[in-house]
């Protein structure tokens, strides 16, 4: 309504203002039934007012920050994932006495993390957009969390009376040893130790720790626990939503969890190690985004490790027996380099490859999305040096995946360029050559930059050894026809391409004219006689001399003719040395 307003009159300032705090009916403003229904908000908004969220002006001022319990947060922040922009979390949902427990009867509305909670929970009649949204998934996990914690430190800053703020900042003990700088002592928000990653909630864990190593001793076990997404419980679920475990955190956190959890509970209960009288864990991610636990154990002194009998007993650092352990050996599936390489019983040449195989490497989709979309309006040369751009940043985690799937895109042009060239509209370049052609004008990119394609192993690498180039490697004459009719760009082409190959044979090749073939240019050279641009200078006799010679050929007046053949006495300075050919066998 607003934006209507706006293209009827541009000249007229209009905010639209957005309210925290509803005193009304949340399903008042639900789409109307009426067409002829319709608001306008106008007029100035002072910097007095309490209560404003979010401020869009047209053309003058900026835009505010909306606070993280606005109903309309979410549905702002992720359009994708709100497309209707439905209300979300609001501060006011009572808490349904139905399914309210014991324990939570002193809480009368619905927290954030409850409601965050619900909005992450698989339905069978909800088939929900935000699970399967992968990426925009982990963003919107992370963007709920700093939610949560907002949350709670607005409760804390609001109720610093209530946690005895003076107490814990120190000012009582820094006046009795009779401290004057105020400024060494106190903070201005305090975090009670019941704030989970705050300093106190740190510091008074350690402290348990030391305790307990004060109290019983050191601790006789460490083990570690990382969790493992091949768990058949996830890739149930995986399966099920045809997903991957990198977009599904919150799935590979609950398994962990309930694993951990049952794992704690067996050790307690001395079904591994023995009577176990004190235990301990923390929880940190790995690079991968998957929890990892780091647990000590403390033994009972009838069942601690005292000799190496002992310990061989409950640690194993070498392969287990395939014969006496057969199902704890079949769990080991990685024994040498090759079985990292085999992913379903094929052997990739590369570890790159394996993890790609695996789902390890992010998705390239954007990338994909990305090259598409320019290719609609950009020219084949743009989009090959946007692909190059994006190998030399090391943004593609799969570059091979991306050239399979859009090389006929990155090639667009090449084969009209060819064949303005050649001057040749009827040319056809098979499949396999404009991939090759493709390959060189993105190699001649990556070389401009101090590059090449070899730097890039998993990259498809220019093929020097094809079937015609071991034809042009045997043979010992080659006759190109109609030469006069064809482009020079050609010859000096064909001649680095032989150079190329033929270097393969003899690097000395690689200075030679045409790499060291003979090469024989057949047609009406009269087409072609030698034209001098914007000279008057009648004088230059050995150009004229030249094209006598051509036309004289042509028209039979030099050379003696026997049996329809003419010998031709070529002059030393048209002519060139002999040499050995050494791509012939």
């Amino acid at each position: 309504m607003v934006r209507d307003y706006l293209q009827m009159d541009q000249t007229v300032s209009v905010s639209l203002r957005l309210f925290r705090n509803r005193q009304c009916y949340p399903r008042t403003y639900n789409v109307p039934r009426l067409d002829e229904v319709a608001a306008l908000v106008i007029g100035d908004i002072g910097d007095d007012e309490d209560g404003r969220d979010i401020v869009v002006r047209d053309r003058c001022g900026y835009l505010q920050r909306i606070h993280e319990t606005h109903a309309k947060y979410l549905p702002l922040q992720y359009p994708l994932l709100f497309p209707f922009g439905e209300d979300q979390y609001q501060e006011h949902i009572p808490l349904n006495s139905i399914t309210t427990t014991s324990s939570q009867k002193k809480l009368v509305r619905v927290s954030i993390r409850a409601f965050i909670a619900f909005r992450m929970m698989e339905r069978v009649l909800e088939d929900s957009v935000i699970l399967k949204s992968r990426r925009l998934f982990q963003q919107f996990v992370v963007d709920a969390y700093s939610m949560v914690e907002s949350q709670r430190l607005s409760f804390i800053k609001q109720n610093q009376a209530k946690i005895r703020a003076d107490f814990l900042t120190g000012v009582e003990e820094a006046v009795n040893r009779g401290d004057v700088i105020a400024s060494s002592i106190g903070t201005r928000i305090v975090l009670p130790s019941s704030f989970t990653g705050g300093s106190r909630y740190m510091f008074n864990n350690c402290q348990d720790a030391m305790t307990l190593c004060k109290k019983i001793g050191y601790p006789d076990l460490f083990l570690t626990f990382t969790c493992n997404p091949k768990w058949p419980e996830i890739q149930r679920q995986m399966n099920k939503s045809r997903n991957y475990v990198v977009y599904r955190p919150d799935i590979s956190c609950r398994v962990f969890q309930i694993k951990l959890a049952q794992m704690m509970t067996d050790f307690r209960k001395g079904q591994f190690f023995g009577r176990v009288i004190a235990s301990m864990y923390t929880i940190e991610f790995k690079k991968r985004g998957l929890p990892h636990a780091h647990i000590l154990l403390w033994l009972d002194s009838r069942d601690k490790l005292y000799s190496s009998d002992a310990i061989d007993s409950v640690i194993c650092a070498e392969l287990p027996d395939k014969n006496l352990f057969p199902k704890l050996y079949s769990a080991v599936g990685c024994t040498s380099y090759e079985d990292l390489k085999t992913v379903g019983g094929y052997v990739h040449n590369s570890f790159r490859e394996a993890c790609a195989a695996l789902h390890l490497l992010e998705d390239d989709r954007e990338f994909i999305e990305a090259i598409t979309e320019v290719a609609e309006l950009g020219s084949g040369f743009s989009i090959r040096k946007m692909f190059v751009n994006l190998l030399m940043s090391n943004s593609i985690s799969d570059p091979l995946k991306v050239w399979e799937k859009l090389w006929e895109v990155l090639a667009d042009g090449i084969l009209f360029e060819r064949r303005r060239i050649l001057n040749n509209p009827d040319l056809v370049i098979s499949p396999e050559d404009l991939q090759q052609l493709c390959l060189l004008d993105i190699d001649n990119f990556l070389q401009e930059n101090g590059k090449s394609l070899e730097d890039y192993k998993f990259m498809p690498q220019i093929e020097k050894k094809s079937k015609k180039a071991e034809l042009l490697t045997m043979a010992s004459l080659i006759i190109w026809d109609e030469a006069p009719m064809i482009h020079k760009f050609a010859f000096e082409a064909f001649e680095r391409t032989l150079q190329d190959i033929m270097s393969e044979v003899d690097i000395k090749n690689a200075d030679l004219l045409f790499g060291g073939k003979t090469v024989v240019f057949g047609g009406d050279f009269r087409q072609i006689l030698s034209v001098v641009l914007k000279d008057d200078n009648v004088e230059n006799e050995s150009v004229a001399l030249f094209s006598k010679w051509i036309l004289d050929i042509g028209d039979g007046k030099i050379g003696d003719i026997d049996d329809d053949e003419a010998i031709v006495e070529i002059s030393s300075d048209l002519s060139s040395h002999s040499f050995t050919n050494s791509g012939c066998g």
